[in-house]
């Protein structure tokens, strides 16, 4: 017997009252930020004899795969992959993220626990001087292997407090970096890139580029990226709209040019390569508040 709706043929699951669906999964940020996943989902008017979904684990098709655990190595990797970039995207948006900043060693450092515990001090110390220090921070592996972080984080000031002395911002981060690498040497940056990539949403898409890259060495339990500092979760919203034939329905389009695309002043999306995963992102006015 099959154990998930996918497992069954076109005509077992005609005969079944099989449904086909578009769930949408929405996200509403308080500051502008909307997000609209919408994937393909199926039901069935009636179970096969003989099939308890409470002690079988029945399941509708699945357009991720199998539980994490099963299936084959390459694609539980994807969707770690998905899952990470996906949490990351969330956070830099949510958190209204403005800026980027680099962290490089001057050696060829390729240690990654020995990155990990020199970018544990340098929060610990930036916070000296930015207590509400908040952050997204990933890792990039150059070609010759040298590893060097890519930070989501708030612009910042023109000054900051060291030593009792007003110092250049980037001077002072510099310096901390520095104290802590010790003889391995190297520089800190604060990126000046054009509007399109110093909104939360370029800076989105710019870390978790680096992600994707990092996922390709096919390890599944690695660290990918820290975070830090609070930040408001969004608004999500799921819902189901019946297709009909191949295409959306008319109430979900409008909903996605109206509710998501609405007035926005930056806008993306995708669609996966076999067409069961559309998601779309819209930047605007952020909503009243009280109101989604």
């Amino acid at each position: 017997m099959p154990t998930s709706i996918g497992s069954f043929t076109q005509s077992e699951f005609e005969r079944l009252g099989g449904q086909v669906w578009d769930r949408v999964s929405l996200r509403i940020f308080d500051n502008g930020h909307k997000e609209a996943s919408i994937t393909r989902y199926k039901t069935l008017s009636d179970l096969p004899p003989g099939c308890d979904p409470m002690t079988t684990g029945w399941e509708h098709q699945d357009p991720d795969g199998p539980a994490r655990g099963d299936g084959d190595r390459e694609a539980n990797i994807a969707r770690a992959s998905r899952r990470a970039r996906a949490a990351a995207r969330v956070r830099c948006k949510a958190s209204g993220f403005d800026s980027l900043f680099t962290f490089t060693y001057r050696e060829n450092v390729q240690d990654r626990e020995l990155l990990a515990r020199h970018w544990k001090e340098v929060v610990r110390r930036i916070k000296r001087v930015i207590p509400d220090f908040a952050y997204l921070a990933v890792i990039e592996v150059q070609k010759r292997g040298a590893l060097h972080l890519h930070v989501a984080t708030h612009r910042l000031p023109r000054q900051l407090a060291h030593h009792g002395t007003k110092v250049k911002s980037w001077s002072v981060l510099r310096a901390i970096w520095r104290s802590v690498v010790g003889s391995l040497g190297g520089n800190f940056d604060e990126s000046k890139r054009r509007r399109s990539r110093s909104s939360s949403m370029g800076i989105a898409k710019y870390i978790t580029k680096y992600m994707a890259k990092d996922f390709e060495d096919g390890e599944l339990n690695r660290k990918r990226y820290w975070a830090g500092g609070d930040w408001p979760a969004p608004e999500r919203i799921t819902m189901l709209f019946r297709r009909i034939g191949d295409a959306m329905s008319a109430d979900l389009v409008s909903m996605i040019f109206g509710e998501v695309v609405g007035s926005a002043t930056e806008f993306t999306h995708w669609l996966s390569p076999d067409g069961f995963v559309y998601w779309v992102a819209a930047l605007g006015p952020p909503p009243p508040k009280g109101v989604l």
